[in-house]
């Protein structure tokens, strides 16, 4: 969604006046990564150094810096289903806990009913290892106990 030879200062949504402030091949912290290449690479990272862990806690806000021609819901969804497919292949019966961010709904920063799709969605990526009582508390108020 960045272009290689945008400007990290402004989250890549403009042409970067030189090399030094372009985000490099695994994307830069104020702009969407690279397509693909720094979810690979972090979970990857993960991957080596705790192949089994007992469960992974999932911070929140995991979809990246875009301009607002690539946001929206679907594009939280797709993101969130990248994170959720990446996690799966690289530790098939590990248990993801996900804690959500003020960047996990739409519009940004909802939360009760109206954010209830995301809520839903995040019980059906990562509800499985969770008692019956705990998905339906998160696929209808975003958390469980």
């Amino acid at each position: 969604w960045h272009s290689a030879r945008a400007d990290v200062r402004d989250m890549c949504r403009s042409a970067a006046p030189s090399a030094e402030r372009r985000p490099g091949s695994f994307g830069h912290f104020n702009c969407d990564p690279a397509p693909d290449g720094l979810l690979r690479l972090a979970v990857a990272r993960m991957a080596e150094a705790e192949p089994a862990p007992s469960a992974i806690l999932l911070g929140g806000d995991d979809h990246g810096h875009v301009p607002p021609s690539r946001d929206g819901a679907s594009a939280l969804s797709a993101s969130r289903r990248a994170v959720a497919s990446a996690l799966a292949a690289a530790f098939p019966s590990v248990p993801v806990l996900p804690a959500l961010g003020n960047h996990d709904t739409w519009p940004y920063f909802t939360a009760g009913e109206a954010a209830g799709s995301a809520f839903a969605e995040v019980a059906e990526l990562y509800g499985g290892h969770l008692a019956p009582a705990q998905r339906r508390h998160l696929a209808s108020r975003g958390y469980y106990c």
